[in-house]
C-alpha cells in the first residue's frame, strides 16, 4: 500500500498575499483619489441649500408679523444679490418698502458669506433668462409672492442663481413669482 502523504495547506501563499495587498491598494487608491471630489460636491450642495434657506427665511419673516430694526412690523424682507461682490449675500428689512435694497435707509438681518472659493456665476431673471448685475428677491406680508427685481428690470416672474465651485462645477437656484424656490 501506497501512502501518499497530502500537502497540509495552511494560510497564504506569497503570491496570493501580494495578489490581495495589490487590490486593496488599488481599491484605497481609487476610494481616496475620488474623496475629494466628492467632498467638493457636498459643500457645493451644501452652500446652495444655505442659500436657498436664507431666501426661504426672507420669505418667512415677510410672511410673519417679524419687527424690522425700526419698530416696524410692515416691513418686507428680502436678499440682495450683487455681482461686483459675489462671494456674499445680504438678507435685509425693506424699511422703505420699495422691494429693493436701500444700504442707507434698510436694516442688514445677515450677511451670508460664500465659503471654499465658490461664487455667484450668474444672476438672470425673466424667461427667456436675461443677465443682471444686481438681483433683489423680497417678500412683504400677507403674500408669500415674490418681488423680482433688479436696478433697471423690476417685478419678473422668475430669478435663477447660478452658484460655481473652484472645481468648476455649478448649481442653480430658481425662485419663481409664487415663491417657490427650487435647486436644479
Amino acid at each position: 500500500m501506497n501512502n501518499l502523504k497530502l500537502k497540509n495547506n495552511r494560510g497564504f501563499s506569497l503570491i496570493e498575499l501580494l495578489v490581495s495587498i495589490a487590490i486593496l491598494v488599488i481599491v484605497s487608491g481609487l476610494v481616496f483619489f475620488n474623496q475629494s471630489g466628492f467632498n467638493n460636491n457636498v459643500l457645493l450642495e451644501n452652500l446652495t441649500y444655505e442659500i436657498s434657506l436664507t431666501i426661504r427665511q426672507a420669505q418667512s419673516y415677510g410672511l410673519q408679523s417679524k419687527e424690522s430694526s425700526l419698530g416696524d412690523f410692515e416691513a418686507g424682507f428680502g436678499v440682495f444679490f450683487d455681482m461686483s461682490i459675489n462671494d456674499n449675500m445680504i438678507l435685509y428689512a425693506d424699511n422703505n418698502k420699495n422691494h429693493l435694497y436701500d444700504s442707507g435707509s434698510d436694516t442688514i438681518v445677515d450677511t451670508l458669506k460664500l465659503k471654499n472659493s465658490n461664487i455667484i456665476e450668474r444672476l438672470c431673471v425673466g424667461s427667456p433668462c436675461i443677465d443682471t448685475n444686481i438681483l433683489d428677491i423680497s417678500f412683504v406680508r400677507p403674500n408669500p409672492t415674490a418681488y423680482i427685481n433688479t436696478s433697471v428690470i423690476v417685478n419678473r416672474d422668475i430669478a435663477e442663481i447660478y452658484i460655481k465651485s473652484p472645481q468648476l462645477q455649478e448649481t442653480r437656484i430658481v425662485v419663481n413669482k409664487i415663491g417657490q424656490i427650487s435647486i436644479e
